[in-house]
């Protein structure tokens, strides 16, 4: 977590299959990079339903959360990340989301539409 002293103007992370993250790394992460914009927890496993709230109720420049395969969000939480996601206007990317207004339908399409407006 040194890194994360080093660099607090990071606005973008990806820290997708990191196998050792957890809910206090996530705390750190959240608490080191106050700038922090899009976040990529995809196939974290470790990191709990409280954890991602807490998430996306304390980043307030966070506008795009990838929990693509997280697999310790209960329906109930699901929900819950949704409409927060939704309140704050953060895109979300999690298995099983339909409601366009924060996911799209399909994940890779955000990749294709974003290499089209960088060439």
């Amino acid at each position: 977590m040194l890194l994360l002293q080093k660099t607090p103007e990071l606005e973008s992370l990806n820290v997708s299959s990191c196998r050792h993250l957890t809910d206090r790394s996530i705390h750190t992460i959240i608490k080191r990079l106050p700038n922090l914009v899009h976040l990529n927890i995809a196939g974290v496993r470790q990191i709990s339903q409280e954890a991602i709230i807490s998430v996306l109720t304390s980043s307030s420049k966070l506008r795009h959360l990838d929990l693509f395969d997280n697999k310790n969000l209960t329906s109930e939480g699901r929900e819950t990340v949704a409409e927060i996601a939704r309140q704050r206007n953060i895109t979300l990317v999690l298995k099983g989301l339909t409601d366009a207004d924060v996911a799209p339908e399909n994940p890779s399409a955000v990749l294709e539409l974003w290499k089209s407006t960088i060439t």
